[in-house]
């Protein structure tokens, strides 16, 4: 018994190395996936990966950026920040029903914002990592369990303005899927998943402000090859949250049902595929970006694979 070809492999079988390069000039948009909030203007991502018989390896560079300057209060905010990532990834099949993830991320936070009239000063950070883990389990030749666990830490000494400030963001994450593939051409999918955040700003010693957040969702998802060029996505669930600030008496809860469809187009080695969805890309930690409109609609997302 084999683990479902869909996601057995780094790449198509065969296939010794495998690398991949992704770009975006709406970085924030594309849900780059900081938890500081940075709104990147343009990103990339460079990534490599090799088999080793039953092990797999991968590396990846990532860089973001933003150069702008905007309006805040009666200031103007001049804003020069980047994040640089460097990440590690580990396969290992422990058998042919089995096999587990491992990566992990350091991550480079700088910044030369001012506001105002305000002295500009350059600031970085090293402090800042992510791990992540995940299984495989073959249940049956056309079902596999993927359990996944994630923690991940940011750390800087300046505030969304560039001000002085020591803030922290933790992440926790739990989370199980279930897939079940009839036939070669129909997939169901259901997923839960758990997560716990906090973020700490003191940029003054007398006024720390702290946000607690959990999360706890619920996926359903089936896909259809409709035909040989063509498959078709549809998706829901429910998703409920908890929020509490320290500088508040009173907690925050809220729910979404995200609603999304995808059409996928195969053409040789290309792969176009389309989506439209009825929340805006989430951040880490489940809640919406602070600059998004909250009447926002329908988003639409595409993207192109070739294979070589």
């Amino acid at each position: 018994m084999v683990l479902p070809e869909r996601v057995s492999t780094l790449g198509r079988d065969g296939d010794d190395l495998t690398c991949g390069l992704w770009w975006n000039d709406r970085a924030a948009q594309g849900g780059t996936g900081e938890l500081g909030n940075d709104r990147f203007e343009t990103g990339w991502q460079l990534a490599f990966g090799r088999n080793f018989g039953r092990m797999a390896a991968g590396m990846s560079l990532r860089h973001g950026g933003t150069d702008t300057d905007f309006a805040v209060a009666q200031d103007s905010l001049r804003r020069r920040a980047t994040r640089d990532d460097f990440g590690l990834g580990l396969r290992w099949e422990a058998s042919d029903r089995v096999y587990f993830d491992f990566a992990g991320e350091l991550v480079r936070l700088g910044d030369k914002s001012t506001l105002g009239d305000a002295p500009v000063v350059e600031r970085s950070t090293a402090r800042s990592y992510g791990l992540r883990a995940r299984g495989f389990w073959a249940l049956t030749p056309g079902t596999v369990l993927v359990p996944v666990l994630e923690h991940r830490r940011e750390e800087r000494t300046w505030d969304g303005l560039g001000q002085e400030d020591d803030r922290s963001d933790r992440l926790w994450r739990l989370g199980a899927g279930l897939t079940w593939l009839p036939d070669p051409d129909h997939l169901l999918h259901a997923a839960i998943d758990w997560r716990s955040s906090r973020r700490r700003d003191q940029g003054d010693p007398d006024a720390v402000v702290d946000r607690d957040r959990r999360v706890f969702a619920l996926r359903l998802a089936c896909e259809a090859r409709i035909h040989a060029l063509v498959t078709l996505r549809v998706a829901s669930g429910f998703e409920w949250a908890h929020e509490d600030w320290s500088s508040a008496d009173e907690a925050e809860d809220g729910h979404l049902v995200p609603l999304s469809a995808g059409l996928a187009v195969h053409v040789g080695p290309c792969d176009l595929d389309l989506a439209l969805a009825n929340q805006p890309p989430l951040r880490p930690d489940g809640s919406r970006e602070p600059w998004r409109q909250q009447n926002d609609s329908t988003w639409m997302t595409a993207g192109l694979s070739v294979w070589f």
